[in-house]
């Protein structure tokens, strides 16, 4: 009995130690792991904000060229000109009105051109993982990148759309060529935005900066133009 009673002291003793080990590695495993993750969020954050900066300067390049060169580019969207001097203004009658809407119109078959694109990667998706063709299934994972290009690409064109078509009936006519200057950036940033969306997450920043730059800016325009203000008029001063 003695020497039983003079093993479990030691066993217990041995089981504590080996907790204390093992709670102390733990501890010194956190703050390295802590560090990696501080370190990867640090990168992943100045990943985005580069291609922020790379989205900006390469979209306010394209527009300063495209605003020197007038409608140079886009002569094949030649807006229809008229003898009469009293459509020289914005939106001055109704058959003006008509006609602005009928050529933005007539712009949008590239952005839905995108959309049906889109919608077709979603179908090839389904059809290519069986077990993915029954959306109540649980397997939503397997087309949840496809989806998410596709409604953010819903989203975007909505506010887009509207925006745009604001713009077309306000904007003075000799600056209707930001029209289909701002759908093809559109269109290009929807592609750039999707393609990198595939390749990685992170990679869809500038065709994000892309999309949303020109809706944030014809949407200025359409707000100081509603309140009386030529934006346009003073910046072409100004250049």
């Amino acid at each position: 009995m003695s020497s039983s009673n003079q093993n479990i002291p030691k066993i217990v003793v041995n089981s504590t130690s080996r907790k204390e080990r093992s709670s102390a590695t733990v501890k010194t495993a956190n703050p390295s792991s802590s560090t990696t993750l501080q370190q990867t969020d640090m990168y992943s954050t100045l990943h985005v904000v580069i291609h922020i900066i790379i989205g900006f300067i390469s979209y306010f390049a394209v527009l300063a060229y495209i605003w020197s060169t007038r409608a140079e580019p886009f002569q094949v969207f030649d807006f229809p000109h008229s003898n009469s001097s009293s459509e020289t203004s914005s939106s001055s009658s109704s058959s003006e009105t008509i006609t602005r809407l009928s050529y933005t119109l007539r712009l949008q078959v590239y952005p839905v051109e995108v959309l049906q694109f889109l919608i077709l990667a979603v179908i090839y998706c389904r059809l290519r993982h069986f077990i993915a063709r029954n959306p109540l299934a649980g397997n939503e994972h397997l087309v949840e990148k496809a989806n998410r290009i596709l409604g953010n690409t819903v989203e975007q064109m909505f506010y887009f759309e509207l925006a745009l078509f604001i713009f077309a009936v306000t904007v003075h006519r000799k600056y209707l060529f930001l029209v289909p200057f701002s759908t093809a950036v559109f269109v290009v940033g929807r592609v750039v935005f999707a393609a990198g969306y595939y390749f990685h997450p992170k990679y869809r920043v500038v065709g994000f900066v892309w999309t949303m730059l020109p809706v944030f800016l014809l949407q200025a325009v359409n707000f100081f133009a509603v309140h009386g203000v030529d934006v346009l008029q003073q910046i072409d001063q100004w250049w």
